[in-house]
């Protein structure tokens, strides 16, 4: 069996293994570059610059507020029955349960 063939079925050529020269550890921390909240469907997009691990997604790390701060405006945190199905990448899907969806509707 192929591991691999282009468009007109074509394997890739087989090639040796090639010991690693140099391995760089990614040390850069990761940013959330945009947001948009649906709070009719429920779903909240979220876009970073470095692509996520879906699977380690914890909604109570995430605060949604109307504000800069706290201090001048409404804030929630979401709780652990929100949840993701998406696959690893620079785009995550948040699925906040109903529970959640309700006071969100009143932030701003």
């Amino acid at each position: 069996m192929n591991t691999l063939t282009d468009t007109s079925g074509i394997p890739i050529a087989r090639v040796l293994s090639t010991p690693v020269r140099d391995f760089n550890i990614d040390s850069n921390p990761e940013r959330l570059v945009s947001f948009s909240l649906n709070t009719v469907t429920g779903i909240l997009d979220l876009t970073f610059d470095d692509i996520m691990v879906a699977r380690t997604f914890y909604p109570p790390a995430i605060v949604l507020q109307s504000h800069v701060t706290r201090a001048s405006g409404s804030f929630y945190s979401l709780k652990r029955a929100s949840f993701t199905s998406s696959n690893d990448g620079y785009f995550i899907a948040a699925n906040l349960n109903t529970i959640e969806s309700k006071p969100l509707r009143v932030l701003g």
